[in-house]
């Protein structure tokens, strides 16, 4: 669950240095090796000819990628793309004839995704006072969605994302509820076959949980 701000500082921080797991950016070379390309927002890394001009650990490759996550311009985002790339990651070297069936990773098309899925179950287990309350604490009282005393009538995650958005940057990264697991289920059910994951594909979040 959400860590009052301390994940969501944590994730601030790191993102605004680039901070990256070891190993990042072979992953990510692996990844795109798989696929034509990956996408951020409106930044394209395409497969060819960078697989065959770059190695995995070329300094190049890794300003390059680097480049292109500039693009998330909000830097708790930007750490969560990092997790997102590092859990296609995981999950391709573990299904390695697994194809990526979009052809292309979009990036952020995952973290919504999974950022919805949160929402979800986030909702399911709050009451709308719940919801009224966290967003006064997270946007502050005078721009919280309803008058007060009042609770918000629309609870759907189109109308909230704002704030189902802060939630999710807030959770820590491992765990059942964590970010990586949610992202595990968005990238199987968006990025790959579910078929060629065959049974795994419904439990692949157990491999980021801690």
């Amino acid at each position: 669950m959400p860590s009052h701000g301390r994940w969501l500082r944590r994730r601030k921080n790191d993102g605004a240095l680039n901070r990256v797991p070891s190993g990042f950016y072979p992953q990510v070379w692996r990844v795109l090796s798989r696929c034509h390309g990956i996408l951020v927002g409106k930044q394209f890394l395409p497969r060819d000819p960078t697989v065959s001009e770059k190695t995995p650990e070329e300094f190049n490759f890794a300003l390059q990628v680097e480049s292109h996550l500039d693009a998330v311009r909000d830097p708790a985002e930007r750490q969560i793309a990092f997790e997102c790339l590092t859990v296609i990651a995981r999950i391709a070297a573990r299904h390695p004839d697994a194809a990526i069936t979009s052809g292309t990773v979009d990036v952020l098309r995952v973290i919504r995704d999974a950022v919805g899925q949160f929402w979800t179950h986030w909702r399911a287990r709050h009451s709308p006072a719940d919801l009224a309350a966290a967003s006064a604490v997270i946007f502050g009282s005078a721009a919280a969605p309803s008058a007060a005393g009042a609770q918000p009538s629309d609870l759907s995650f189109e109308a909230n994302e704002g704030m189902a958005r802060r939630l999710f940057f807030d959770l820590a990264p491992d765990g059942p509820d964590g970010t990586m697991a949610y992202l595990a289920r968005s990238s199987a059910a968006l990025c790959f076959s579910a078929g060629a994951l065959g049974a795994d594909a419904a439990e692949m979040e157990d491999l980021f949980r801690s």
